[in-house]
């Protein structure tokens, strides 16, 4: 996993990200590439470090009790301990339709049981098929990977870990907009 961490310390790199208040320069930054089975560790990792903020987008999200050693019931669990440890944790899931509904939503009253402010967007206007997490305002887990067995396990899948407080803030801004427009799961 560290063969592929790219610590950038000398060279000045321009990322542009579009958003809403335009582009911005990021100076330095660690980049990790994050394939496959990859994902599982890299995101556990993260959730049990966080001290302060964990911030989830996911299109789905499973979270199955009877299957404990299931890859996604780990990192909802872990969700779980971090808000009992005194993390932030926010979860905004898509509403969805048929199983991704019936998943998301028990995910979601589970999520907010356990101490995790847990939402559902419900936007009419689209889906919410962003896949990402945002850790202390300095980390940002992006990719293709939703928390399901087939794409943490099976499928094959290729996300991005920045370390970036720039990107982590834009992508935190992009977060609560969303968030802005979501409802608790009830």
């Amino acid at each position: 996993m560290e063969s592929k961490l790219i610590l950038l310390t000398s060279l000045v790199l321009v990322l542009f990200f579009a958003s809403t208040t335009g582009y911005f320069l990021v100076s330095q930054y660690e980049l990790e590439l994050v394939e496959d089975r990859e994902y599982f560790p890299v995101a556990r990792e993260l959730v049990r470090n966080a001290k302060e903020e964990i911030l989830v987008l996911m299109y789905s999200m499973e979270y199955i009790p009877k299957y404990e050693e299931d890859s996604s019931t780990q990192l909802v669990e872990e969700l779980m301990h971090a808000a009992e440890r005194g993390v932030n944790v926010r979860v905004l899931l898509e509403k969805g339709w048929d199983d991704l509904a019936k998943h998301n939503w028990f995910t979601c009253t589970k999520l907010r049981e356990h101490g995790v402010d847990a939402r559902l967007f419900d936007h009419g206007r689209g889906a919410l098929h962003a896949k990402a997490m945002i850790v202390d305002g300095k980390y940002v887990l992006v990719g293709s990977s939703n928390w399901k067995y087939y794409s943490l396990d099976l499928n094959r899948e290729l996300n991005i870990l920045l370390g970036s407080e720039d990107f982590a803030k834009e992508a935190k801004g992009y977060f609560f907009r969303l968030w802005g427009e979501s409802r608790i799961c009830r």
